[in-house]
């Protein structure tokens, strides 16, 4: 039986909740942005800390984060970091990250955190598990789909290393690739015992945005007033979708 993980005030792996992601350079972009996907009432709210200009000045960071955590209140909020390799803006050398990652996991105003599983050290990530704020552990492929097998294997991986939440992206190049996806997911939700997030990108890939309820992926990713990934569709039109597609809880539980 898949566990349930406690992000704040809602529970991960049950319905398919809609997350937003927050990506802008500067406070005032961010701060304007918190309201417009606060409007839109989303499940749980991402900050996308890599696009941040001043990512790197802590105490900055800590006090604007505390400050947008209350502005979306009471949605929680993801903190990710992403980097170059995984599709993201973010040029931290590997030590920077890790050390960036301890600081937000104790971050009173964090209630999540992403954490890159070809990024992370195993030791660090042991770290990052002694605090009590959930991790979300993910793995992109911005090139293209791996196989079934290695999907399967990694996944697997993944989730032996006891993070709460496991999340794997790829991009599909053919139909094919989009089917390998979904049936990796629905095989991943019997075996692992954890909330599983899983999408293919691109126009190929929007079908996995929004069957999370049939297939077993745990939280799809919409779009506020920027993509943070290509393919991702507006919040109502995955709110559509996803009660179309086996029901959806719409609101903050």
């Amino acid at each position: 039986m898949v566990k349930v993980v406690q992000i704040g005030p809602v529970t991960i792996g049950k319905q398919t909740k809609v997350a937003v992601p927050i990506v802008a350079t500067t406070i005032a972009e961010i701060m304007a942005q918190a309201q417009y996907v606060k409007s839109l009432a989303p499940d749980l709210i991402e900050w996308r800390i890599d696009s941040y200009q001043a990512v790197t000045d802590w105490e900055q960071l800590d006090a604007w984060g505390l400050r947008l955590q209350q502005e979306v209140a009471p949605l929680p909020l993801l903190v990710t970091y992403r980097t170059v390799a995984e599709g993201g803006a973010g040029t931290l050398e590997a030590d920077a990250y890790q050390r960036l990652l301890q600081r937000l996991v104790q971050a009173s105003w964090v209630q999540a955190v992403d954490v890159e599983w070809n990024t992370i050290s195993p030791s660090s990530l042991q770290r990052l598990q002694q605090s009590q704020c959930p991790l979300v552990l993910s793995q992109h492929h911005f090139q293209g789909t791996p196989p079934l097998t290695e999907l399967r294997q990694t996944l697997q991986a993944m989730a032996a290393s006891g993070v709460d939440v496991v999340k794997m992206a790829t991009m599909p190049h053919t139909a094919a690739d989009v089917l390998t996806l979904l049936a990796a997911t629905d095989e991943a939700r019997q075996t692992l015992g954890c909330p599983l997030v899983t999408m293919a990108m691109g126009d190929l890939g929007k079908l996995t945005r929004v069957t999370g309820n049939l297939f077993g992926s745990a939280i799809t990713f919409a779009t506020g007033k920027q993509q943070s990934a290509p393919g991702q569709l507006s919040v109502t039109t995955v709110r559509e979708l996803l009660e179309t597609f086996g029901g959806s809880n719409t609101k903050v539980n």
